[in-house]
């Protein structure tokens, strides 16, 4: 695993026959040979040699129990290690070997009420344990594991504090390794199933240092498999975003390599799961083959899963996560299908995840026109039987995105149904989303000033605060962000007004005031004289003192010192000469979330050609910024980045240095950084056509599928 020669194959065949049989597992753990390869019973013959006569009895009905868990027999597993434990009390076998069994006991229990959607809290093997009361002590394994950790932390720590000049060397590797074979081997011996299963992570924690510390290709990929193996969905999405480029350097036989690794896992349901885990990471670098093949054999689970009334709950966020990071490799007729499905059955706790991810998710001009006419059909008896139904607001999106796509005769369904269960919804955010149309315009922004004269009214009164799922800034600068847009003056500046005062107001919390600020970006870009109209908002805003009050919700990543910045900004398009202070706010953010933020108010401020209308000294400080921020180690700050990098593209002192960093992006950085290159290659072909022939011909190639995807969408940008 860590050496993989033909001399340690050697020498572990012609050692002891312990050695050899604990290598013979070893290829069931970690090689997917199947258990009945395993020859139990002259294993056991070797163990009958080693271990006392008691100590023996007990093992082998251990191992009888390991063999109902590799057939997933889990009620007669439990049974065997319930005799197992009564046989050790009876045995007066030591404390530690009977709390042992326990464990596995507990653990098995657990997982047998979690595959028929069940709980107790009378775990048999659990109040086993509570009874005997003492603490939970292994004399050799955990020696070996506090050994590792300690050898590992030490090292960590001489990494941590060496000097700039100082080199580390690979030492002796057998003083990691030792231990995890120590542990394998007494796990082994003793037929520990959960020391078994905890070697994943052992080995996660090894190969995981070792990587970071030598970048080790070996050693990344074994730390990815076992993060999968963990079962984690937290820990296995971060471990791909934060090592994205290693991810992004997948061969295609690695991809596979890393998804076959999944069938490791034993228990039926938790392979499944750790199959959605694997091919939502790898799935867009897997070859069409092996994709196809994976995929079939994961969507005849997942079909069984939905129609079957004691399909495991706790797999329902598995399969939307997965849906979602492979949706564009995935046939969306099946996704419209298979969500709808959920949403007609009575498995309510499901329609949730299904709603959203057909307003999210799914590309629809991928569909076929029969999917979409049933899909609209439930759109329709959703309104016609569950018009206030919690999952309105979802419906209320996929309606607009209805809107936009349905042909002639479904629209009229459609439209005549929201017409009668939803006026004013039909009326407003319906209307502006389908139908262009300035009265409608109008009539939507008015709405949209109200509710923000309304929060503001209300937002901290009696020290009550709210938070809302939609954003009223949001949806005036969508609609303004429309061409052909018309809107008065008057209306105009209410807006400016009321947006004005939110910022004004210290109950607002930080996020409506970096929205609100968003806003006046865009009403400051699209109508010059505003400012002029409104003086006494203006100097109000003007002299806003630097120590800007707020409430800062503790459900909210968003730092209250970002107000400062956001104003700064603001008072640029006030005419006010803060570059220095811009400069100087800008070189205290030292934090991903910070810098991320500010990405996104530059972006935000530039809009509408903001580049256009922007001093040179400022636009250079953004420039110098952006070049650092898109060498980030955070994916999401070099994300962020590119789009601020596209908008100054357009400065000509600057084109050269963006092309050639645009250049090593696509050669270099993660698919969602380059897709982001992609999806603005007709921008960089208005400036660059060179630059943009050569993204998109190594976009062509890329070892990602939606990359590919999205560069033959481009193609005729070679033609040009």
């Amino acid at each position: 695993m860590f050496f993989e020669s033909e001399k340690n194959q050697e020498e572990a065949s012609s050692g002891t026959d312990i050695d050899y049989y604990c290598s013979k597992f070893l290829q069931i753990m970690f090689e997917g040979v199947s258990y009945y390869t395993f020859e139990v019973s002259e294993y056991l013959k070797v163990l009958k040699t080693i271990l006392p006569d008691n100590y023996f009895k007990i093992v082998k009905l251990r191992w009888k129990s390991i063999g109902e868990y590799y057939s997933n027999n889990l009620s007669e597993s439990i049974e065997t290690l319930k005799i197992a434990y009564k046989e050790s009390v009876l045995n007066k076998l030591e404390e530690w070997f009977i709390q042992d069994i326990l464990i596995d006991l507990r653990n098995q229990i657990n997982l047998y009420y979690e595959s028929r959607n069940e709980y107790t809290d009378q775990n048999y093997g659990q109040l086993e344990l509570n009874k005997m009361g003492s603490i939970v002590f292994y004399p050799i394994i955990d020696r070996h594991e506090k050994n590792l950790l300690e050898q590992l932390e030490k090292d960590r720590q001489n990494l941590d504090i060496k000097g700039y000049s100082s080199k580390i060397f690979l030492g002796d590797r057998s003083l990691y390794t030792n231990s995890i074979a120590d542990i394998f081997v007494e796990a082994m011996i003793f037929g520990s199933m959960t020391h078994l299963i905890h070697l994943y992570s052992n080995i996660q924690t090894l190969s995981y240092e070792w990587f970071v510390r030598n970048d080790e290709w070996s050693m990344f990929k074994l730390n990815f498999k076992n993060a999968i193996m963990s079962l984690d969905k937290k820990k296995v999405h971060r471990t791909a975003i934060k090592f994205a480029n290693h991810v992004e350097k997948l061969t295609q036989e690695e991809a596979r390599e890393i998804y076959d690794y999944t069938e490791n896992q034993i228990i039926r349901h938790k392979k499944l799961t750790a199959q959605l885990l694997a091919i939502s990471e790898i799935g867009y670098y897997l070859n069409d083959s092996d994709f196809s093949i994976i995929w079939g054999g994961i969507k005849k689970q997942l079909d069984s899963w939905k129609n079957s009334e004691t399909g495991i709950v706790n797999q329902e966020s598995y399969i939307f996560n997965a849906f979602r990071r492979i949706a564009e490799r995935v046939d969306q007729n099946y996704l419209i299908e298979f969500c709808l499905s959920i949403l007609k059955s009575e498995s309510v706790r499901y329609h949730n995840s299904a709603i959203k991810f057909l307003v999210n998710s799914v590309n629809y001009s991928d569909a076929n026109s029969t999917v979409i006419a049933e899909l609209n059909k439930y759109v329709i008896d959703f309104l016609e039987e569950n018009a206030n139904s919690t999952e309105k607001y979802y419906v209320k999106l996929l309606c607009c995105q209805l809107g936009k796509i349905l042909d002639e005769e479904e629209i009229q369904k459609l439209n005549s149904k929201i017409q009668e269960k939803w006026p004013e919804f039909y009326k407003m955010e319906y209307l502006v989303e389908t139908n262009r149309d300035d009265t409608i315009d109008a009539l939507f922004l008015e709405n949209q000033l109200k509710t923000i004269e309304f929060r503001n009214e209300n937002q901290g009164k009696n020290g009550t605060y709210s938070g809302y799922v939609d954003s009223p800034f949001y949806s005036i600068i969508n609609v303004l962000s429309i061409e052909g847009t018309s809107i008065s003056s008057k209306q105009i500046d209410r807006i400016f007004t009321a947006t004005s005062n939110t910022i004004l107001d210290p109950k607002q919390t930080v996020d409506d005031k970096i929205q609100a600020y968003k806003l006046l970006y865009t009403l400051c870009r699209i109508d010059k004289d505003i400012i002029k109209r409104s003086t006494q908002i203006v100097e109000k805003l003007s002299n806003v003192e630097e120590n800007i009050d707020a409430f800062e919700s503790m459900m909210s990543h968003v730092q209250k010192q970002m107000l400062l910045f956001a104003h700064y900004l603001l008072l640029d398009l006030l005419q006010k000469d803060i570059w220095i202070l811009i400069l100087n706010e800008l070189s205290t953010y030292d934090d991903e979330g910070s810098q991320i933020e500010a990405c996104k108010l530059i972006n935000s401020y530039l809009k509408h050609g903001g580049e256009t209308e922007t001093s040179r000294s400022l636009l250079g400080l953004f420039f110098q910024f952006s070049l650092i921020w898109s060498n980030s180690e955070s994916l999401d700050l070099r994300w962020n980045s590119i789009h601020l990098l596209l908008k100054l593209l357009n400065i000509k002192e600057y084109k050269d240095a963006i092309s050639n960093k645009f250049i090593r992006i696509i050669n270099e950085d993660n698919s969602y950084v380059k897709s982001r290159l992609v999806h603005g290659l007709d921008k960089i072909a208005k400036v660059d056509i060179k630059t943009a022939k050569y993204i998109l011909e190594r976009s062509l190639s890329d070892s990602n599928y939606v990359i590919r995807k999205l560069a033959l969408s481009k193609k005729y940008i070679l033609n040009d």
